[in-house]
């Protein structure tokens, strides 16, 4: 596995010191969720050292708030994982599940599932536990953050069902929304307690780092899991896309990525210099200045080097964790209602 592929990331690796305390938590939570059960997903599932992942992307979250981080993270990978090489009634459960997470977003948080599922019952205790003392705009930006994630698997399995060519760049728009960057920057807000002036929270500046931000974690993502997704006839990769639509050996669409990375880095470095101008322009007070320094600097920067470094170590990208595509890749089926659930769905 391609996971020793260096990037040249201009930002110093951090970790929280309270990772140990939100490992211990973390673990008895996925089980508590029912996200892990059986032991040998439970033992696959810390192999993939999430917490970890966690401590790099919030460094300065401790306790509680990192014990939030480190479920909500966690939570993403079975989640993903879900939709992988599913066919049939999975499919549509799968699909159900996402429909479901989306509907749940334009609900109170707190509110209970309607589709009483290990995802969607998790979702819900950390969407409830991530609201908890954020202002309504921040709720709003995060819901929408949420569902543009949720549906981004609509547009990718439409993709897959097609068996097209993709451009580079519908990829990534694509890619933009799975990645998952955008509810990982929202929740660097809550846990890390930097949530942004209301005023330019949403502007096309922030928005435009956010998603080159994303395209960091894409291209380090992809390289890593390429032999994965190659083991189970998965082409929704960048370097498959690279190598089969524009004729490369996959030693040149690695350095082509390295190329996208480091042109991607330096349009973020051109935009962050111009932060600043961009708050005096818009009357923010010095504090309020400060608070978007902190975000892109523990939210922003410690995602595209927390990712990385994470990605370099994490089992999940080894070769024990290849599995071929006639069998599942999920941990454990978590979008299937159980009978009982089906009644008291359907009474």
């Amino acid at each position: 596995m391609p996971q020793s592929v260096p990037f040249d990331i201009p930002y110093p690796a951090r970790i929280s010191p309270d990772l140990d305390r939100a490992r211990q938590h973390h673990l008895e939570w996925m089980r508590a969720m029912g996200l892990t059960t059986g032991e040998k997903a439970i033992r696959r599932y810390a192999r993939w050292t999430l917490s970890e992942l966690a401590a790099r992307f919030y460094p300065t979250a401790f306790a509680e708030d990192l014990e939030l981080a480190a479920d909500a993270i966690g939570w993403f990978f079975p989640f993903d994982d879900q939709f992988d090489g599913a066919e049939g009634d999975r499919r549509d459960a799968a699909h159900a599940a996402c429909g479901e997470l989306r509907a749940m977003t334009l609900r109170p948080a707190g509110t209970p599932t309607r589709l009483p599922v290990a995802v969607t019952r998790s979702w819900g205790n950390i969407w409830t536990r991530e609201s908890l003392g954020m202002s309504p705009s921040w709720r709003e930006r995060a819901a929408a953050d949420w569902r543009e994630y949720f549906a981004g698997y609509a547009a990718e399995a439409a993709v897959r069902r097609e068996a097209r060519p993709i451009p580079v760049e519908e990829y990534l728009h694509i890619r933009r929304a799975t990645i998952g960057v955008k509810p990982v920057l929202g929740l660097a807000e809550r846990v890390q307690h930097c949530e942004l002036p209301a005023s330019l929270a949403a502007h096309p500046h922030l928005d435009q780092m956010r998603n080159l931000v994303a395209d960091t974690v894409t291209y380090a993502n992809d390289v890593c899991s390429v032999e994965k997704e190659e083991a189970r006839d998965d082409t929704f990769n960048l370097v498959l896309i690279l190598q089969r639509h524009h004729l490369t050996r996959r030693s040149e669409a690695i350095r082509h990525i390295q190329g996208m990375m480091a042109d991607t880095i330096h349009r973020f470095e051109q935009l962050r210099y111009a932060l600043p101008a961009l708050c005096r322009e818009n009357g923010l007070r010095e504090d309020e200045a400060a608070v978007i320094g902190r975000f892109v600097r523990d939210g922003m920067e410690s995602c595209i080097r927390g990712n990385y470094d994470w990605q370099r170590e994490s089992g999940r990208y080894t070769p024990a964790d290849v599995i071929p595509g006639s069998r599942a890749n999920y941990l454990e089926d978590l979008v299937t209602p159980s009978p009982e659930s089906r009644r008291r769905t359907t009474s």
